[in-house]
């Protein structure tokens, strides 16, 4: 079988687990599939997954395979219209639009409403949370639960404590404290209501605690990796990191224990490779557990764009080094941020700051800049001086000038701003650097589905809550 298709009279796909197919080398998830999760395990040959447009796919390595993870996605646009303004105006409090609801609370109860001001939720609830996942968590009388994009409460409030569907799980909790268990979108609990803290899925996996020891499950509910350890990280590359008695090794997805509990310091594996320390001196070894560098660096490698920072003691300099422990950029620098979209910030006192990429070319020089603030995205970066930000594009040039108090995520072509020394917030468009909503409000929210959540302080006892869109037209 070198191909798998699902059927387009499957709705919702909840885990489909394809393990050990060798030959398999696409699946094909039709656009008709709005939830779920397909798993492959030691798919070896996989490289992509299908069209799935109408969809959101993530399709990430784990386990010698691939896991694609399909939930639904939020083509909403909330477009303030004079309709709109007059049928939010009854609620007291509002929240971010999520999978076209948003958060309402009227008369002391919390409901949500569409992108249209339409309440499709009833404000009956004692409280109610953004929407993740296609999902919004609810609280009733003490108890939680979970209702749907059609209104409809899908898992009712019986759970004393629950939290975001996540990947198509959310934990749960029947008494409030401890008994965490892992619930699907249907309500059936996959993994079951007994450990002492459960998390998120990660590649199919979730870390478990049972009596201060910790775990791995898949999501069947299995217990792969038992609760034996001190503490437990998720997949990657096939293995998983764990500390038993202030040691670190690493287990495979039979729990396996494929390299010993035996260093004092480790890090998650990357590119086939994870950083290992001694205590003193740090090195990379392979997933077979073999040395790949000798254990000479004073710091722990991590990797970015397949480069890591390291610290050469005695000339108190960095440099970068690839997987193979070669050095490919020498130890020259004062200070070193870590590569993404192939540039890294670094700093030669009273010589250099600004930009270079993988090969240690200088691609700009720049003001000087204490740090990047974010990862790169567009070609673009948030920069500080002093107490001061700014966004510059990856050939150096000021977008916006380093003038704000604080600039906030790219999100949706924007980003939150704050004027120094005020706390009043606004919003500007980040390719042009304009400011296209002013710095009037109390706070915000990122921008969501066409408009961003703010708070109007109208007096020291009075707030209004309403939207704002990118052409700074508000509801107010």
């Amino acid at each position: 079988m070198s191909s798998i298709t699902i059927p387009n009279s499957v709705v919702s796909i909840g885990d489909f687990v394809f393990d050990k197919c060798a030959n398999l080398v696409t699946a094909n998830i039709p656009t008709s599939t709005k939830r779920g999760r397909a798993i492959f395990n030691g798919c070896t040959k996989l490289s992509s997954s299908g069209a799935m447009s109408g969809v959101t796919s993530t399709v990430s390595v784990g386990n010698g395979g691939y896991s694609a993870t399909v939930i639904p996605t939020s083509n909403n646009t909330t477009i303030i219209t004079n309709e709109f303004k007059a049928a939010i105006q009854k609620y007291e409090e509002l929240g971010s639009f999520k999978f076209g609801m948003a958060t309402a609370k009227r008369d002391g109860k919390w409901g949500y409403i569409n992108s249209k001001g339409q309440e499709i939720v009833p404000c009956k609830y004692d409280k109610a949370w953004i929407f993740s996942d296609g999902m919004g968590l609810v609280r009733m009388n003490g108890k939680y639960g979970y209702v749907n994009t059609l209104g409809k409460e899908v898992i009712s409030c019986k759970y004393g404590r629950a939290f975001d569907f996540i990947e198509g799980f959310a934990r749960v909790s029947p008494v409030g404290h401890g008994e965490e268990g892992l619930v699907n979108t249907k309500g059936e609990l996959v993994v079951p209501c007994k450990y002492d803290r459960v998390y998120d899925f990660n590649n199919g996996y979730a870390r478990v605690v049972m009596n201060g020891y910790c775990g791995l499950v898949n999501t069947k509910g299995d217990l792969v990796v038992s609760c034996k350890y001190d503490m437990t990280n998720t997949f990657s590359d096939g293995l998983a990191l764990v500390e038993l008695n202030n040691r670190y090794g690493f287990v495979n997805t039979n729990g396996q224990e494929v390299i010993p509990c035996k260093y004092k310091n480790a890090t998650n594996f990357s590119k086939g490779v994870a950083c290992v320390g001694d205590g003193y001196y740090y090195g990379l070894i392979n997933t077979k557990g073999e040395k790949v560098t000798r254990f000479i660096y004073n710091n722990t490698l991590c990797f970015f764009d397949g480069l890591a920072s390291f610290y050469q003691k005695g000339a108190e300099k960095h440099g970068f080094i690839n997987t193979k422990g070669e050095v490919v950029i020498p130890a020259i620098y004062d200070q070193v941020g870590n590569f993404n979209h192939g540039l890294a910030f670094v700093k030669i006192r009273n010589q250099f700051c600004g930009f270079i990429n993988t090969k240690g070319e200088r691609v700009f020089s720049c003001k000087n800049y204490d740090y990047m603030l974010v990862s790169w995205e567009n070609g673009l970066a948030v920069v500080r001086h002093s107490s001061e930000a700014g966004i510059i594009n990856d050939k150096g040039r000021e977008i916006v000038p380093v003038s704000y108090g604080f600039i906030g995520n790219f999100k949706d072509g924007t980003a939150r701003v704050k004027p120094r020394g005020r706390n009043e917030h606004g919003f500007i468009n980040v390719a042009t650097g304009r400011e296209i909503v002013p710095c009037v409000y109390y706070s915000a929210d990122d921008f969501s589905e066409g408009v961003a959540h703010v708070v109007m302080r109208i007096n020291q006892l009075e707030y209004r809550h309403g939207y704002v869109d990118k052409n700074g037209i508000s509801t107010f």
